[in-house]
């Protein structure tokens, strides 16, 4: 019920602008303020009440009637308009997109991988870690087996998997795995 309020005051104040009359002149002083009768004069220690001052309502005619018509028709219209849009997104949100069973294996790899690694399992954890690479060549995979290899001492194939990382994604690459890469080249030999 607010709403329809709202949209109801809404159309008041903008038809309240539509409904000027055309003809008046921007410069003109307002000639809207009308003054009631004076009020007779207030006895000795009181002050008169001030006067209230009041706008004519301006001339409507067919056109701006029209117009204001039109108005309250579309602000009425928005509102169906953005419940027919929410609708038509739910309905969208509901359909679920078609499954790809090679992410979905990836996925499920990955969260295998990281259950190892924070248990310790690091040599399991690498090759659920590779597992996941295989089903989706995503080169962080290459990185995470890198970094298990390395916590269980395996320089070699914490070295080998992270070339293979910053080669497969050279923007992934910054200082620190560039470091690393250098640390464990030292480490490792060439």
């Amino acid at each position: 019920m607010k709403k329809r309020v709202l949209v109801g005051v809404g159309v008041a104040a903008v038809a309240g602008v539509l409904l000027w009359p055309r003809h008046a002149k921007k410069d003109a002083p307002p000639e809207a303020t009308v003054k009631p009768a004076a009020a007779p004069a207030p006895s000795s220690g009181e002050t008169a009440p001030p006067t209230p001052t009041r706008h004519p309502r301006p001339e409507i005619d067919d056109t701006r009637r029209r117009q204001v018509a039109e108005l309250g028709r579309l602000l009425h219209a928005v509102p169906e308009a953005e419940a027919a849009r929410r609708a038509e997104d739910s309905a969208r949100a509901a359909v679920p997109p078609p499954a790809d069973p090679a992410l979905d294996l990836a996925k499920q790899a990955f969260a295998n991988a990281t259950d190892l690694f924070s248990r310790g399992r690091h040599r399991e954890a690498a090759e659920a870690f590779l597992a996941a690479y295989d089903a989706v060549p995503y080169p962080q995979f290459l990185y995470n087996a890198s970094i298990s290899y390395e916590k269980m001492g395996d320089c070699r194939a914490a070295l080998e998997y992270l070339q293979r990382f910053v080669v497969e994604s050279p923007d992934a690459a910054d200082e620190g795995v560039k470091d690393k890469l250098a640390g464990l080249q030292k480490r490792c030999g060439p």
